[in-house]
């Protein structure tokens, strides 16, 4: 990151924008490490620990619109293995109704 703000000379990183690659505790922490520092947005990988806290998110905690379709989020604060501290995440998940399992003729 330090290369890249030395390469953009007078311009200012707002939001550092990633994958989920980058969603690992050096990264996060050289953003939080200092004030004036840009903020972030990574994508996490969908794995086990990060699918426990968000199945553990109560129905009334979803905000956004209940229709088929419509992406609805909700914010809680975990702690992954490999960080050194707890951060805000932000789940999103998109209403698709009822799933016909594999035998099913419906699509």
């Amino acid at each position: 990151m330090a290369d890249a703000e030395r390469w953009l000379g007078d311009r200012k990183i707002e939001l550092n924008r990633g994958d989920i690659g980058l969603g690992h505790d050096a990264i996060m922490a050289w953003h939080e490490d200092r004030g004036g520092r840009p903020k972030f947005l990574f994508k996490l990988k969908l794995t086990s620990l990060v699918r426990q806290p968000l199945h553990q998110v109560p129905e009334k905690d979803w905000e956004g619109p209940c229709i088929l379709g419509a992406c609805q989020m909700a914010e809680r604060r975990i702690q992954l293995t490999g960080w050194k501290t707890s951060r805000r995440v932000i789940f999103a998940r998109t209403l698709q109704g009822v799933v016909p399992d594999a035998h099913s003729e419906e699509f």
